[in-house]
């Protein structure tokens, strides 16, 4: 066995762990996913659906079952939303995720999944429906709402995907690229939403309508509200009547968890702090173990090292006695 060999592995060993764990510790907070809204804003990944925008036909383009099967039916016309219908309408159904809600002509958005590959939609910390936020592109915002989820995708800019925007509501801040970055801030429930086709100035993060007056995309589309047919109606308000059912049930269920979100607001601000504390805490303990076997494995080597020195040094002197004494038979 060559143990001084064995001692420098165990040596590399050892530095490679230590190397490996804080690679790991500095790494994972930057891999846990945003799991709440910062009271004064976070950046996230943002992309829109439902429609698109051309830059060849310099207009916005009507992607989602819903709407166009409403265009086909004749119940109003894409030009009344100052936009044109795609040939196959396939990249959403147009729908929001509680009670098949159509999503048509509403300040809304989806929140995304922190993996795309196992969906938990959840990014933004699984914001309730109807939560409002406040989004801010390039000084301009609008106040929409939570009506839908999504899988998600790749980070957006180095940015992690978060918030997908309906169409309508892309249009609203000029977002014609559908990939890129924003501001987001949660916002009271009884926030106005922003009107649909508008947006409002930014003054450090706050809406003010009076530092700057709305922007309006499309005059048509606003008139595109007061479009549609008796069945249109009769849709919305089979609709209005379940999510009123809903809402008596989610308000069931948080006056039951109130004092449980109280207490945990006053002893936490931000609850992913807890999460990467764990984390953080699991790969120590890991590190430390693997470490702490690399010195046990050391010191075995060592003492062995010792003991096989001690060995020899017996031998030699035993050998050295017998020598002496068949000298002395002779």
């Amino acid at each position: 066995m060559d143990i001084p060999k064995l001692l420098k592995q165990s040596r590399n060993l050892s530095i490679f762990t230590v190397l490996t764990g804080l690679t790991l510790l500095l790494s994972q907070p930057k891999l846990l996913a945003l799991s709440k809204i910062d009271p004064n804003g976070s950046v996230v990944g943002v992309t829109y659906y439902g429609g698109n925008y051309s830059d060849q036909k310099k207009s916005w383009v009507i992607d989602n079952t819903n709407q166009c099967n409403s265009i086909t039916a004749g119940e109003f016309s894409a030009a009344s939303l100052n936009a044109i219908k795609a040939s196959n309408c396939s990249d959403d159904n147009g729908l929001g995720y509680l009670n098949d809600i159509p999503l048509h002509n509403t300040v809304s958005f989806a929140e995304l999944s922190n993996n795309p590959s196992a969906p938990d939609y959840s990014a933004l910390g699984n914001l309730p429906a109807g939560s409002k936020l406040q989004i801010n592109y390039k000084g301009r915002c609008v106040v929409a709402e939570k009506r839908d989820v999504g899988t998600g995708g790749s980070a957006v800019n180095g940015t992690q995907r978060a918030l997908d925007l309906w169409w309508q509501t892309a249009r609203s801040l000029n977002f014609t690229n559908g990939f890129d970055t924003m501001t987001v801030k949660q916002v009271s429930a009884q926030t106005p939403l922003t009107p649909l086709g508008s947006s409002t100035g930014c003054v450090n993060g706050a809406t003010s309508p009076s530092q700057a007056a709305p922007t309006s995309t499309s005059s048509g589309e606003q008139s595109g509200q007061s479009e549609g047919s008796a069945s249109e109606a009769a849709a919305k308000a089979k609709a209005k009547a379940k999510a009123k059912q809903k809402e008596i049930e989610n308000n069931a269920i948080s006056s039951q968890s109130a004092a449980v979100a109280n207490l945990a607001d006053t002893t936490s601000i931000d609850s992913d702090n807890d999460t990467n504390k764990s984390v953080i805490a699991l790969f120590a303990v890991l590190v430390l173990a693997i470490i702490g076997l690399g010195v046990f494995y050391r010191k075995q080597l060592i003492r062995k090292f010792k003991k096989s020195k001690r060995t020899k040094t017996k031998t030699k002197k035993s050998k050295s006695k017998k020598t002496k004494s068949k000298k002395r038979r002779f």
